[in-house]
This record gives C-alpha cells, sequence and structure tokens, in this order.
C-alpha cells in the first residue's frame, strides 16, 4: 500500500528519483501545501501524455523500504557502537499515509502527530486510533500505535 513506483513502457529512457511521496504537507499556513508525490504525480502524467510511455520513477523517503532499512541499521549500530540495547522504535508523524503507514509496515510503534496535517484538536494522548487516509488508492483503515497532540506531548508520556 502507499505510493507505488511506476514502471517504463521502454528501457530506454532516463530513471526519476523522487525524494518523498507525500503529496501535501503542511505549516503555519491555513492549507496544505503540494509536496514532491504531487508534482512527481503530475510530472508523471504529462510525460505519458506526451510521450505516449509511463514515467519510471524510483521513490525514497518514507515509507520506502531503503529509508526505513537505513535508518534501523544506523540505529543498531549505533546502539552497539555505544554498548546500548534497543528498545522501542518508534514511527512518529503528522501524514497518516508515509509516516504512519510507513512505520505500521516496518513494525516500527507509530505515533500520529495531530497538530500537523493531520489536525484533530480532541486528541491528547490516545492509543489505537483508526483513521481513513484522503488517498483513493488507499480503502482500508489505518491505526496508529499512539495518537499525541504533539511531539513533545508523546515525549513526555514517554518520560513518565
Amino acid at each position: 500500500t502507499g505510493p507505488r513506483p511506476m514502471k517504463a513502457v521502454v528501457s530506454t529512457q532516463s530513471t526519476g528519483i523522487a525524494c518523498n511521496p507525500d503529496l501535501v504537507w503542511a505549516s503555519e499556513y491555513h492549507l496544505p501545501r503540494l509536496a514532491c508525490g504531487a508534482f512527481v504525480h503530475m510530472l508523471a502524467a504529462l510525460y505519458a501524455e506526451m510521450s505516449g510511455r509511463e514515467l519510471e520513477v524510483t521513490w525514497c523517503g518514507k515509507p520506502t523500504e531503503v529509508t526505513y532499512t537505513y535508518a534501523l541499521d544506523i540505529l543498531r549500530a549505533q546502539a552497539a557502537a555505544l554498548s546500548v540495547t534497543l528498545g522501542q522504535v518508534y514511527g512518529i508523524g503528522d501524514n497518516v499515509d508515509v509516516d504512519v503507514m510507513g512505520a505500521n509496515n516496518h513494525n516500527l510503534s507509530s505515533v500520529l502527530v495531530c497538530s500537523g496535517l493531520y489536525k484533530n484538536e480532541s486528541i491528547d494522548l490516545a492509543r489505537n486510533v483508526t483513521v481513513r487516509s484522503k488517498r483513493a488508492s488507499v480503502t482500508e483503515p489505518i491505526t496508529a500505535h499512539y495518537a499525541a497532540r504533539t511531539i513533545g506531548r508523546f515525549v513526555d508520556h514517554l518520560l513518565q
């Protein structure tokens, strides 16, 4: 589930590398803004229309396998170098489709931050929060192991 790599019809074309499949991102501005994934999908549609071929795109960044494998390898190496036992690893973010789904797919404890792209002011701190994706291609609900008003609120919870 999540963004799928697009395959080329012919093998002689160049491959595009996209660093982030997020369709939108949020900031202090009152509306979400288009992110890298949105532009890649638009480019792919234009490329297909003008060339008659599908654009081959290699995705990296969350929620891709290469990103999580690399991050966990580095985390394990640092823990070993410090002679520390690696405990629970959390995947934290405000994007259900990328952050929560990525963490869940890679056996991390997912934490949905409710004050960014995903907004839910009624949540302070909760467990097993199920939400729906805004992507038409994702039909199943997605459950975050935790949801927190802010990252700081979740960290406070861990330190109690």
